[in-house]
């Protein structure tokens, strides 16, 4: 038996000190801060079914499952017990007589229990901050404070030392949690309006889990917060694109409205699985453009091909006239109609003014037929936008 606490450096940051491990990346062992050798790759497959079900007693034919795929050789047993030996000898390493909970691995009737404190497992660690951070009473930013401290517990792929059917079940499931843990984070910083604290850390988890509807989502929505507009429909057309060539599917529905309201301008309000996008922008891309209301609102820059898309699909899809449209857009009717026309012709690749990604965006429109709401502020905007470039014609 070892005990945890002492002076050791915390490497998970449980604050218990001498005894860590870690699953949240290779299967590693820690004592006082020290790493030490956890053995060859079964002997990890042990210890990694052990920790997992920490404090819970495992079955020796579970952990030969694991071991072994469910295909154990005949002295599958005594390989067992000889991996259960080397264990309790790494964590013999540990000093006596440390003070705190108790460490060990102790034999149970037809099992193994490993007896220590969630705080000294990274993954149970990871678990407890995440459900702490539910709770609705904390504050957004405090929510955000402890979602941060649990992503930040990943060492890169779990369980990355370990091959197998059962550390690629459990891998699986521990890389769904973690994007959870990953969306709700990104949600909470939103709505504190950390929109550029955001974008690059969900960018890097969609290098590895690009098919994510909800990475994906959330990182289209911190995009549009930030006045990135058009990034935000070019990183939804890639992965359209891939959904299509891969799963031969287009994205699931909410995924969808994300990119729709993006298309009409609008910005999200939501509540724990969604986040309020401010209209606010960063200071250097952001002209000011009165409103409806009479104050001031912040803009970006205008991307004119998309705003002129945005317009064109509002009149072809006859949420209104196209003689009131052109008025609440302050262009004559004539113009309106040239626009449409114009996008018929790039349709046919004819004209390289709109980008690919646009112009799969006006196709995308027409095949689903989908109705855009009407939002007279939107187009006022738009229309504003317009006029500070001098692209309306008089």
């Amino acid at each position: 038996m070892v005990r945890a606490g002492g002076a050791g450096r915390d490497r998970f940051g449980g604050g218990l000190g001498v005894v860590e491990f870690g699953l949240l990346g290779p299967v590693e062992v820690y004592v006082a801060g020290r790493l030490l050798d956890a053995g060859p790759p079964q002997q990890r497959v042990v210890l990694a079914a052990l920790l997992i079900d920490a404090g819970r007693p495992v079955m020796s034919n579970t952990l030969i499952d694991r071991v072994w795929d469910g295909t154990p050789p005949a002295a599958a047993r005594q390989a067992l017990y000889a991996h259960i030996a080397r264990i309790r000898r790494i964590l013999d390493h540990a000093a006596p007589g440390d003070s705190g909970p108790p460490v060990a691995l102790v034999r149970r009737s037809s099992g193994y229990l490993l007896q220590v404190a969630p705080e000294q497992v990274d993954l149970h660690r990871f678990t407890a901050l995440a459900t702490a951070a539910h709770d609705p009473r904390r504050a957004d930013a405090d929510r955000a404070r402890v979602l941060r401290q649990a992503l930040d517990l990943w060492r890169g792929t779990a369980l990355a030392d370990l091959s197998g059917d059962w550390a690629a079940r459990a891998r699986d499931h521990l890389h769904h949690q973690r994007l959870d843990v990953a969306v709700a984070w990104a949600h909470a910083e939103l709505q504190l309006g950390h929109h550029q604290q955001v974008i690059d850390p969900i960018r890097g988890l969609l290098a590895d889990y690009p098919l994510s509807e909800p990475l994906v989502a959330v990182l289209i929505r911190a995009l549009a917060a930030a006045g990135r507009d058009a990034e935000a429909l070019r990183v939804y057309a890639t992965t359209r694109a891939r959904f299509i060539d891969e799963l031969g599917t287009e994205p699931g529905p909410d995924l969808r409205a994300t990119h729709q309201a993006v298309l009409r301008g609008e910005h999200h309000t939501t509540n724990v699985v969604t986040t309020n996008l401010s209209l606010s922008r960063s200071p250097d891309t952001r002209p000011e453009v009165a409103s409806a209301t009479g104050k001031d609102v912040l803009m970006p820059a205008p991307h004119l091909p998309e705003l002129r898309c945005r317009a064109v699909e509002l009149a072809r899809l006859g949420e209104r006239p196209v003689a009131m449209l052109a008025r609440s857009l302050s262009v004559s009717e004539s113009c309106l109609r040239g626009w449409m026309a114009q996008a018929d012709t790039d349709e046919t690749g004819s004209d390289a003014r709109l980008t690919s990604a646009e112009k799969r965006e006006l196709a995308q429109l027409r095949r689903d037929k989908r109705r855009l709401e009407m939002e007279n502020e939107i187009l006022k905007r738009a229309a504003a936008c317009f006029a500070r470039e001098n692209v309306l014609p008089h």
